[in-house]
């Protein structure tokens, strides 16, 4: 991570993710499912933020409460990060050591994104590209969640989310910045599927109640 971005809301910190287990909430466990592999966003256009935090921090951060969340309930927590270069990929994982696994995978996978956009590397492939790496063929994934902003999306990204729902319930997380107009009603009819919105002005305590959504 290069000073340049060394700044308050722009960085993962692992001790601040591990820290999100201490806002698991007790009975949610009965609305989870057992197995959920989690997908970040992190290509540029999620490394900013004109709020809180940047919306690529925002989005790891609710994914994290989240991971804890089934964690926390005896089930196990994998991930992907999508960005410029190589995702970083965790393998399911159950408890405290399998979420530090995820935590780890976060924070690699953000400073790796900010060290392509601090290089120079500022431009999005399309969603759809990055998602067509994704392997949900483990029969014992019981949901999806992917967190980004959902710009460029390309132009099968519907028709490639709908065909990841057909395999396992897939649910999406909109990031959006306190600052911008969205139309979120009309982003979840572009991508096919139901989307919860979370802003990122929002700090992480605010999170398990707009998460819980998902799983109603």
């Amino acid at each position: 991570m290069t000073a340049a971005i060394d700044i308050a809301g722009a960085r993962l910190r692992p001790d601040d993710l591990v820290e999100l287990r201490a806002l698991v909430e007790p009975g949610i466990s009965t609305r989870l499912p057992r197995r959920v592999l989690l997908v970040v966003d992190f290509r540029p256009s999620m490394l900013q933020g004109r709020s809180r935090a940047f919306r690529s921090v925002a989005a790891a951060e609710a994914l994290t409460v989240l991971g804890w969340q089934v964690a926390e309930a005896g089930g196990y927590v994998g991930l992907m990060t999508l960005g410029t270069g190589a995702p970083v990929r965790v393998p399911m994982g159950s408890g405290a050591d399998g979420m530090r696994q995820v935590v780890s995978g976060f924070v690699r996978g953000h400073e790796t994104a900010a060290a392509h956009a601090t290089a120079g590397h500022l431009d999005d492939l399309p969603l759809d590209r990055l998602l067509s790496d994704l392997d949900i063929s483990d029969d014992e994934i019981c949901a999806v969640v992917i967190a980004s902003g959902f710009e460029f999306p390309g132009g099968g990204c519907a028709a490639l989310l709908q065909a990841l729902s057909a395999k396992q319930p897939v649910r999406l997380v909109h990031v959006t910045d306190a600052a911008e107009a969205e139309d979120t009603t009309g982003q979840g009819r572009a991508l096919g599927l139901p989307v919860v919105t979370l802003d990122a002005v929002l700090p992480p305590e605010a999170m398990p109640s707009v998460l819980a959504e998902m799983f109603r």
